[in-house]
This record gives structure tokens, C-alpha cells and sequence, in this order.
């Protein structure tokens, strides 16, 4: 029986389809797991940013709330320093801007994932319509205990892709609109933005390198 399932995967390797994606998904996989611990770093280092950056926006909302009240009178501080209140929001404005620079660059590695995983699938793609003759499902749901189905792979890739841009695009579009009056952005819920589906997009590269390690050491 073993040497039964060996030919018929050495039949089905012969196939210049699958082999085509076989290179490809060990180039991108590679490709996509060395950005992994940079993407790992980057999120690790953005915390701290990511927490004064909360803090300031509750800051500034709370400056606001101060500005637009007749409560103001009533601050000694402002009483004592009538520009204080005004210096103080740029300041608070200032530190916003820096923080949320740190974090626009703190989002190259999600950047690099997204753009890699995007060209890898667009590649996967025009492969697939070139050798449409040559593949069919059970073939793409062959594999052997080193070598992942094909299947598998392409899911892998459309699943970091996917993922990639839609964390990527959303963490760009909070920063961006971060000081937006009418933006649901706030000190609040920020964090819990950010972080928003975060896990699941490193569960899929956990499952890729878990489940592709051998195959990744091999030559293809």
C-alpha cells in the first residue's frame, strides 16, 4: 500500500501544474514566514505608542470638553495662564502627530506581508488558469506527510493576504483620521481596534510554518 500511494505521487509530481505551484509556494511561504518575526517585533513594540497614544486622545478630549464649556473659568490653571489652555492642545496635538508617526512605521512589516502575500497569490492565480487542463480538486488535495496539499498552501496564502490587507488598511485608516471629530477613533476603543482580528492572522503563519517546516528544508 505505501509503495502503491509513493507512485501515485510520483505520477501526480510529474505534472508540470503542480510542480509550478509547488516552487511558488515554497518561494512565498519563505518569503512569508521571514517577515513573520518582524511583523511579531513591530506589533510588540507598538504598544507602548499605541498606549500614550490613548492616553493623549482622552487628554485632548477632556481639553476640548473644557474649551467648549463655561466650566473653564473655574480651572485656576487657566484662570492664572489664559493661554495655557490653547498651548496646552498644541501640545497635546504635537505628541498625537509624533505618536501616530511611530505607529504609520511601525506598519511596514504588515505592509511587506500584504504586498508579498498579494504578489504570491497573483502569481498562484495565473498558474492555475495556465494549467486549468492539468489540475483538478483531488489532485489539489493530494499530499504526502512532508509535502502539504496543495489546497492547503493556496489557502494559506489567500488567507494572509486577505488578512494582512484588512489589518493593514484599517490600522492606516484609524491613523489617518485619528483626529477626525466625527472618526470613531477614540482613547477608548483604540486599542481594542487595533488589535482587532490581529491573532487570527498570525494563527494562519503559526499553521503555515507548523505544517510546512519539512517541506520548507527541502529543494524543490
Amino acid at each position: 500500500m505505501e509503495k502503491l500511494h509513493s507512485v501515485l505521487l510520483l505520477d501526480y509530481q510529474k505534472s508540470p501544474g503542480h510542480m509550478a505551484l509547488l516552487r511558488l509556494f515554497h518561494r512565498y511561504m519563505k518569503k512569508l514566514l521571514a517577515i513573520a518575526p518582524h511583523l511579531k517585533a513591530s506589533e510588540a513594540q507598538s504598544q507602548k505608542p499605541l498606549s500614550s497614544l490613548s492616553n493623549l486622545l482622552e487628554q485632548q478630549k477632556l481639553v476640548y470638553s473644557i474649551k467648549d464649556s463655561s466650566n473653564n473659568t473655574n480651572v485656576p490653571l487657566f484662570n492664572t495662564f489664559p493661554d495655557a489652555q490653547s498651548r496646552l492642545m498644541v501640545k497635546l496635538s504635537k505628541e498625537i502627530e509624533d505618536k501616530v508617526q511611530i505607529l504609520t512605521e511601525l506598519c511596514s512589516a504588515l505592509q511587506d506581508l500584504h504586498t508579498t502575500a498579494s504578489k504570491g497569490l497573483a502569481e498562484a492565480t495565473s498558474i492555475l488558469q495556465r494549467y486549468k487542463a492539468d489540475l483538478d480538486i483531488d489532485k489539489l488535495n493530494q499530499g504526502e506527510a512532508t509535502v502539504p496539499p496543495v489546497n492547503v498552501m493556496l489557502s494559506w496564502l489567500v488567507g494572509v493576504e486577505a488578512a494582512a490587507r484588512e489589518q493593514h488598511c484599517s490600522r492606516r485608516y484609524f491613523l489617518e483620521n485619528i483626529i477626525d471629530d466625527g472618526h470613531p477613533v477614540s482613547g477608548d476603543n483604540l486599542a481594542q481596534l487595533w488589535m482587532l482580528d490581529f491573532d487570527k492572522l498570525i494563527a494562519i503563519l503559526d499553521d503555515c510554518r507548523e505544517q510546512s517546516s519539512f517541506f520548507l528544508d527541502q529543494s524543490v
